[in-house]
């Protein structure tokens, strides 16, 4: 009987083994086997971008995984321009430098840049001669505008965030600046500005103060703010899409098509498919479809 009862345990023990040797097998080769897509970059494009990937992983390979980063938009490019991501996510144009060296645009969104306001402030549209003299320090009370009496309290996005660049290009706050022999485009926003790094952060300070003003993006606006009109076109799809509406821009993807792989390929077209353009339309973004 003892001699029976041993052979079972020994029996079940070999078993388990096999069982557990074989699960981390399959484990450990499900491993060696998965695909990963890394993105970086904007900041304003990253919920997007995590709407899209949740949408991706959900219908392809469970072997894919995107890893997305948010480093803003400079960073992102140059994190593909040294072969560290293979997409990186950007709400501003690429420079022509960067373009020479190998990167490429993909256009996957159109996004408006909506001006904001504390919800008791009474002014609800600006022209674009006010909103740059507003930025750039040359109109300082809200009485100047039409508003109470109360300083003009100025938040911009922080220096390498492609909102900012493409703001300042917009409302044409940039100026050429000459440095010896080297000539480049600065900043024309008052220099008494506050800068925050995200859209959350704008949006906070602007509920705290009735003297606030700053931008964001269409997909982060909500009713804890009051959305401006711009010479008097509010930012909707068809003002955007037909250019009555000034201030908006593309997202777009900087890739360098030689080093893409086919799962990063995969990536994109469903981002382009008519499937992920209806996740960019949900997601408060205006379609390319």
């Amino acid at each position: 009987m003892k001699y029976i009862k041993g052979i079972f345990i020994l029996t079940l023990s070999l078993c388990i083994f096999v069982f557990v040797g074989c699960s981390n097998k399959n484990k450990n080769e499900g491993v060696e086997n998965m695909k990963i897509v890394k993105v970086a970059g904007s900041t304003t494009v990253f919920p997007l971008m995590q709407n899209l990937k949740n949408g991706y992983e959900r219908q392809r390979d469970p072997n894919v995984r995107i890893e997305i980063q948010q480093t803003g938009s400079s960073s992102g490019i140059m994190s593909v321009s040294e072969g560290i991501s293979q997409i990186a996510m950007t709400s501003r144009d690429l420079t022509e430098k960067e373009k020479e060296s190998g990167l490429s645009e993909i256009k996957i969104a159109l996004d408006g840049i909506i001006l904001i306001i504390n919800n008791d402030n009474n002014i609800n549209n600006l022209t674009m001669d006010q909103i740059k003299k507003i930025f750039s320090g040359e109109i300082t009370n809200w009485n100047e505008v039409g508003g109470h009496d109360g300083k003009i309290i100025v938040i911009s996005r922080e220096n390498g965030s492609g909102t900012k660049a493409s703001f300042e290009e917009l409302t044409n706050l940039k100026k050429q600046v000459i440095k010896g022999d080297k000539i480049y485009m600065g900043s024309l926003i008052s220099k008494d500005a506050l800068f925050e790094n995200n859209a959350g952060a704008i949006k906070s300070d602007v509920m705290y103060s009735k003297n606030m003003i700053g931008y964001i993006s269409i997909g982060n606006l909500d009713k804890s703010v009051k959305a401006l009109s711009v010479d008097g076109f509010k930012c909707l799809e068809n003002t955007v899409k037909n250019g009555e509406y000034k201030i908006a821009r593309p997202f777009k993807l900087a890739v360098n098509f030689d080093n893409l792989d086919e799962t990063s390929k995969d990536f994109i077209n469903y981002i382009l498919s008519d499937e992920g353009q209806k996740i960019v339309s949900k997601s408060g973004y205006i379609s390319v479809n």
